[in-house]
């Protein structure tokens, strides 16, 4: 394990953090979460881990609740896959944490929700957050599913509850094919949220994307819900949406509906096509506060200069939506002088033998 000497802020003295590392200090990701210290870094290495993890704290045990940093050795969630296939349970299950953990580059698939009681239901097949704040950094959750909150279940966070450059496809669940938030206010950024389902209920629609109960008033920028079924968004919270693309949602501040253009959506590729109505059509002002790269590292705030910005800017640059930024490469300018051959700045001899050097059909 390596040591970090890090200022605890909460304490106002220096603790030491450690950095486990996964599989080279622990054989399992749980494992390290249970041998964690308070402000320690879990670093897991590329691979599949078929692990349904859990941590929690117990309320007036005046146990430390030991929050923790979980992410792939790579930041790239293609690289680390918590697959909970087969185990029952959700891929990650917190249980109160008033402040967050952080999870940064990691998969989240196969889970199928926690059982809660009372009311008897699964909650949160990728994550299932009681009670618990937690930040979620380029992400991706697919293939889980519950009753409630096909990838994510929130109830009761405490004001620091982040989704940002999030991938959410293929989930599944009766009340949010997603995301179902109860009692809480959590921040959703730069997200895409495609393919997610639901079946009907008697509760709300049943969105496919995001379910919002009873006080809940989620904010949403940035983002992209399109292609979820039957619906994208449902619920009797109070969402606060803008400057987003949400497939049939009609209100808020600069949201649109309308198809996003990914380049290859059935390949799972949500970058932005040239043409894409999400080019320029973010608040750069969330981006500012967030990350300045994006989903695949690249640089946030690109403007396009041949597309109007329809967002919110600042010093003129403009951010997309969704979890891509489009990467403008303007086209080289002209040559203003085509017979200099050579490229001396005049039209000599030395062009003319050029040509005639090379005079005859092209080759190929």
């Amino acid at each position: 394990m390596t040591r970090l000497f890090v200022m605890c802020a909460v304490v106002g003295t220096g603790a030491v953090a450690d950095i486990l590392n996964v599989p080279g200090d622990f054989e399992t990701i749980q494992a390290a979460i249970d041998a964690r210290s308070n402000g320690d870094e879990i670093v897991v290495a590329p691979g599949t881990y078929n692990e349904a993890l859990f941590a929690e704290t117990v309320p007036g045990s005046g146990i430390p609740r030991k929050v923790f940093t979980l992410r792939s050795s790579t930041r790239n969630p293609a690289d680390v896959i918590i697959d909970a296939s087969g185990l029952q349970a959700p891929a990650l299950h917190l249980i109160e944490f008033t402040d967050p953990c952080t999870f940064e580059g990691l998969t989240f698939k196969g889970g199928v929700g926690a059982l809660i009681t009372p009311g008897n239901y699964l909650a949160g097949g990728g994550a299932c957050c009681e009670s618990a704040d937690a930040i979620f950094t380029k992400c991706v959750f697919f293939g889980n599913a519950a009753d409630r909150g096909g990838a994510i279940f929130t109830y009761q966070s405490f004001g620091d509850f982040r989704v940002d450059h999030c991938i959410f496809r293929d989930n599944f669940a009766p009340l949010g094919g997603a995301w179902y938030s109860g009692f809480g206010s959590p921040d959703i950024v730069h997200s895409v949220f495609t393919r997610n389902s639901a079946a009907s209920s008697l509760q709300g629609n049943g969105p496919g994307a995001f379910y919002f109960g009873p006080s809940t008033s989620p904010k949403i920028r940035n983002c992209i819900a399109w292609g979820n079924l039957p619906s994208a968004v449902g619920g009797f919270g109070t969402p606060d949406i803008a400057y987003s693309l949400i497939e049939g949602y009609v209100g808020g501040v600069a949201n649109i509906d309308t198809d996003p253009m990914f380049v290859d959506s059935a390949a799972n590729n949500f970058a932005l096509m040239e043409n894409s109505p999400c080019i320029d059509a973010g608040d750069a002002l969330v981006s500012s506060e967030g990350l300045l790269l994006d989903f695949a590292g690249q640089n946030r705030g690109l403007d396009h200069p041949e597309v109007p910005n329809t967002g919110r800017s600042i010093f003129e640059l403009c951010t997309d939506l969704g979890a891509f930024e489009f990467q403008y490469e303007s086209a080289p300018p002209p040559n203003p002088c085509p017979s200099d051959v050579n490229g001396s700045g005049t039209v000599d001899y030395e062009d003319l033998v050029n040509v005639l050097a090379n005079w005859g059909p092209c080759a190929g």
